[in-house]
C-alpha cells in the first residue's frame, strides 16, 4: 500500500509535468551562454520528485536522531532546490529564499542535537514547500509529515554493517525512485525498450 500511495502521488506530478504550460514555474529559462538546452533538461516536477522522497528520508533521520543523515539531506535537498532555481528562472525567488530559514534551523538542531527545534523547523519547511505549490497553481500537492515509510528500516539495519551513511542515503533513494517510475510505467502501459550495449557506453 505504501508503494501504490506514493506511485498515485507521483502520477499526479507527472500529469502536472505534461501540462507544463499551466504551471507558471514549469517553464525552462530562455536559452543563453552558459545554460543547457532546455529540451534536454529534467523536469521541475521530476525535481519535485526527488524533493518529496528526501523530505521522507529527513523526517526519519531527524525522528530516530540520526544527526549525520539529517545534515547529509538537508544539504541534499538545498542542493535541488538550487538546481531547480537555476534551471527554471519563473519560480520567484522569495519562494527559494523562504526553505533556507528552515534548513538553516535544521543545521542548527544537528550542531545542538536538539529534537524539538529539529520539529519546529521541519515544519517550517513543509509549510514552504507548499506555499510554492499554492503559487505555482499546483496547491492541490499538499505534502505533509510522513505516517509511514517507503524504506524498511530491518534492510537498513543489516546494510549499515556495510555502506556508509551517504552510501546508505544515495542508495536507499535511487531504489526508491527507479521502483516508483517502474510501477509508473506499468500503470501507464509503458513498453520496456531493449537495452544495448550503446547505452553502457
Amino acid at each position: 500500500m505504501k508503494i501504490i500511495a506514493l506511485s498515485v502521488a507521483l502520477t499526479a506530478m507527472t500529469t502536472v509535468a505534461a501540462f507544463g504550460g499551466d504551471v507558471p514555474f514549469a517553464s525552462p529559462a530562455p536559452p543563453s551562454p552558459g545554460r543547457p538546452n532546455g529540451s534536454d533538461l529534467i523536469s521541475l516536477a521530476d525535481l519535485m520528485v526527488v524533493m518529496q522522497l528526501r523530505h521522507i528520508k529527513l523526517w526519519y533521520a531527524g525522528k530516530s536522531e540520526d544527526w549525520n543523515l539529517v545534515s547529509y539531506e538537508i544539504d541534499r535537498i538545498r542542493e535541488t532546490l538550487t538546481r531547480a532555481a537555476f534551471l527554471y528562472t519563473n519560480i520567484p525567488v522569495e519562494y527559494i529564499e523562504a526553505v533556507g530559514g528552515p534548513l538553516a534551523g535544521m543545521h542548527e538542531a544537528v550542531a545542538a542535537k536538539n529534537s524539538g527545534k529539529f520539529l519546529q523547523s521541519y515544519s517550517d519547511l513543509t509549510t514552504a514547500c507548499n506555499s510554492c505549490h499554492s503559487a505555482a497553481q499546483v496547491g492541490f500537492l499538499q505534502i505533509r509529515t510522513p505516517t509511514s515509510s517507503p524504506f524498511s528500516d530491518e534492510v537498513y539495519e543489516k546494510v549499515k554493517q556495510h555502506f556508509t551513511e551517504k552510501e546508505l542515503a544515495d542508495l536507499t533513494l535511487a531504489v526508491a525512485a527507479i521502483n516508483a517510475w517502474n510501477r509508473l510505467n506499468v500503470i501507464t502501459g509503458q513498453e520496456a525498450g531493449e537495452w544495448t550495449a550503446q547505452w553502457a557506453s
